[in-house]
């Protein structure tokens, strides 16, 4: 019977036993042990998602798609828990384009005019067989790490609405929203208000006991995201 893993060394150790790749990087000598929480605690026990990780990473650096500091730059971002979502799915996509024999280039750089967007902007891939570009993106994750985000902000004493689309890169509501969780409670009890400008989200402190509260959030996604 396998014991159920609660714990990031347990999870590591667990890794390497389906990945020589991810057993040299020693990991466990390096990081810190930690209970898991939320989703990377799901994902530690799920046998299938591990092993398609490690297929993807495997593979990606068999076929020379991924350097072995990529492979180990994935791997970090993945057992972390404020990195896990974006790192998970990718990978995990990674994978599955992998197994079904599609052939890609992972991340490549597009500069202007080729792409939309004003700055350079790195895309999850391309694939080779058709020349086209795709980005990888999980619907209906950002909202539940929106309300993430609202219950940790509750948890350190603050209630507050949060206007604005939620039709946004996952990646974008880690680095900028949840890694920045500190910063913006800070600024929230000094202002009142926050804003973050690469998601368009206005948060705002509820002030007393209203009897309504209410708050805006849009999706279209159908519609490019603006950055």
């Amino acid at each position: 019977m396998t014991s159920y893993i609660t714990t990031l060394h347990a999870l590591i150790k667990d890794l390497e036993k389906g990945s020589s790749l991810i057993g040299s990087m020693a990991l466990a000598q390096q990081l810190q042990d930690s209970p898991l929480a939320n989703d990377l605690g799901v994902f530690a026990n799920q046998d299938e998602e591990k092993a398609l990780i490690n297929f993807a990473l495997e593979r990606l650096v068999t076929l020379q798609l991924y350097t072995i500091a990529d492979s180990e730059k994935s791997t970090r971002e993945l057992i972390q828990e404020h990195n896990f979502y974006g790192a998970f799915f990718e990978l995990a996509t990674y994978g599955w384009m992998l197994r079904h024999g599609l052939h890609f280039q992972p991340q490549v750089l597009f500069n202007p005019p080729d792409i939309l967007n004003a700055k350079p902007c790195t895309l999850d891939g391309v694939l080779t067989a058709y020349d086209t570009a795709f980005d990888i993106k999980a619907f209906g994750l950002a909202p539940y790490l929106l309300e993430t985000f609202i219950r940790k902000l509750q948890a350190g004493g603050l209630r507050v609405t949060v206007d604005g689309p939620v039709d946004v890169d996952v990646k974008t509501v880690q680095r900028d929203a949840l890694d920045q969780l500190k910063p913006i409670a800070a600024e929230l009890r000094n202002k009142g208000a926050v804003t973050i400008n690469s998601l368009r989200w206005e948060i705002k402190v509820i002030k007393g006991r209203p009897p309504v509260v209410s708050s805006t959030r849009t999706s279209a996604p159908y519609n490019k995201p603006r950055n």
